[in-house]
């Protein structure tokens, strides 16, 4: 039976909502006989409240959880999620993640176009980063790994508000043909747990290197037979870990873009939703007290850092 959807887009700013309408376009065209989108909530049999990209996480929700609870889940790619409602999300820190309540899944959205699925034999760097410092994790990744033999590490501004900008066309390039040259792609933690590249590297048929320890991955063993995740306390070691990786990297990357097609590709999906929201069932159960107790930590952990990123730092005095 085809499950009736509605998607719910309702007070998000209109270039977002122009953004979900073309994927949305693209995913029925690709898969028309696996979900059914319905024009009004009570017709749905699921409701999913398509997530606004925003700081603090909480997204656009007009009450639907509260008239539909047996129903009604999210879509939440923002960096900083509060995991309140069960449904996917992108970036959710494994102190907030909930088996029965939350999934894990990509972005819906395809920020760089230009990224293609690069031959093996492009691939000339052991492994590379192309980014910008959004945390203290990558400096520390630039300072140990920028003049190491075999790493392309090139620091960039950040292009993330200048996206929709035509001007904007050549860094898209050249950042999709980083990733072809490179054969791990370092996926160091941002803003958020989770990082964009993660996903553009499994298009490009590249092998991503997670190095974030409180990202919640997909319960799936053939994420874990493409993607490395790399604790940061090993930071120091990793180029000895992608050399010994390096001598099955061949099947690591074919298999990277296998899993790409299998789950983020147009035609993949709404399949994988629909899966996806099947295992969590007609109802997943509210969070506990447990759970508003850590995200209380993990909102004043991301408040002092914002507030201490806008202090003014003095120079030493000189004795």
């Amino acid at each position: 039976m085809i499950k009736r959807v509605y998607f719910d887009l309702l007070g998000q700013p209109v270039d977002f909502q122009n953004r979900w309408e073309a994927r949305l376009a693209a995913w029925f065209a690709a898969t028309p006989q696996v979900l059914a989108r319905v024009s009004c909530p009570q017709e749905a049999d699921t409701i999913l409240i398509l997530g606004r990209n925003r700081p603090w996480g909480e997204t656009h929700i007009r009450g639907l959880d509260k008239l539909y609870p047996e129903k009604a889940y999210v879509w939440d790619s923002c960096d900083f999620p509060s995991g309140r409602l069960p449904g996917l999300y992108t970036g959710l820190p494994t102190e907030l993640c909930e088996p029965h309540r939350h999934r894990s899944f990509g972005y819906p959205f395809r920020w760089n176009p230009l990224v293609y699925h690069a031959p093996l034999d492009q691939a000339v760097h052991l492994a590379g980063f192309r980014g910008s410092l959004t945390s203290p994790l990558r400096d520390r990744l630039v300072q140990k790994l920028q003049s190491a033999a075999g790493f392309d590490i090139q620091l960039v501004p950040s292009i993330w508000l200048r996206m929709d900008d035509p001007a904007s066309r050549a860094e898209k390039q050249a950042y999709a043909d980083h990733l072809a040259s490179c054969r791990f792609i370092l996926c160091p933690r941002g803003n958020g747990v989770s990082s964009v590249r993660l996903y553009e590297a499994l298009e490009a048929g590249r092998v991503p290197v997670v190095l974030s320890d409180r990202l919640s991955p997909p319960d799936d063993p053939a994420w874990h037979g493409c993607v490395l995740h790399v604790p940061e306390t090993r930071l120091t070691h990793l180029r000895d870990i992608l050399r010994e990786a390096d001598r099955d990297w061949p099947s690591l990357a074919r298999r990277a873009r296998a899993y790409w097609e299998a789950n983020y590709a147009d035609s993949a999906v709404l399949p994988k939703i629909g899966n996806l929201l099947e295992q969590l069932g007609p109802k997943a159960s509210q969070p506990g007290i447990a759970h508003y107790f850590s995200y209380s930590r993990y909102a004043l952990r991301h408040l002092v850092r914002d507030l201490s990123r806008k202090i003014p730092r003095f120079p030493k005095r000189s004795r």
